[in-house]
């Protein structure tokens, strides 16, 4: 079970961001987001809150279920938080979001903890290979 106990608590921090993110989507069509400095769409964000809990619940439950499951959640983890900085990174660096510097710091903040988490869950997918094969 080498990497196990670690990608467990790897993923159940993930699980915990993710979760905190889902919220703070789900309640932006109350302004929230709007008092944070940041962007809030009217339907975009609701539903990625929607699809980022249900990220937040595979994350959490998925050590549960052995090396297999927390394997393929790490390899999904680390896409989606990779791929989430990437976007983060690169809509920053457009200049057309149209936010001021504490919306911009919070959004440079969560690129770096997703970008931290991805990479982290990158490692762990590799280190229970052999651990997902039985």
């Amino acid at each position: 079970m080498g990497g196990l106990p670690k990608a467990r608590t790897i993923l159940k921090a993930d699980a915990a961001v993710s979760a905190v993110l889902a919220v703070l989507l789900l309640l932006s069509p109350t302004g929230l987001l709007a008092l944070l400095d940041l962007p809030a769409p009217t339907l975009w964000a609701p539903l990625a809150g929607v699809l980022t809990g249900a990220v937040a619940v595979a994350l959490a439950t998925a050590p549960a279920a052995g090396p297999p499951a927390a394997r393929v959640v790490c390899a999904a983890g680390a896409v989606a938080n990779l791929g989430s900085a990437a976007v983060i990174v690169a809509a920053l660096g457009s200049g057309t979001l149209g936010i001021g510097f504490v919306g911009a710091a919070l959004l440079g903040l969560l690129a770096v903890v997703r970008l931290g988490f991805g990479a982290l869950e990158a490692v762990y997918w590799g280190r229970l290979k052999g651990a997902a094969r039985g």
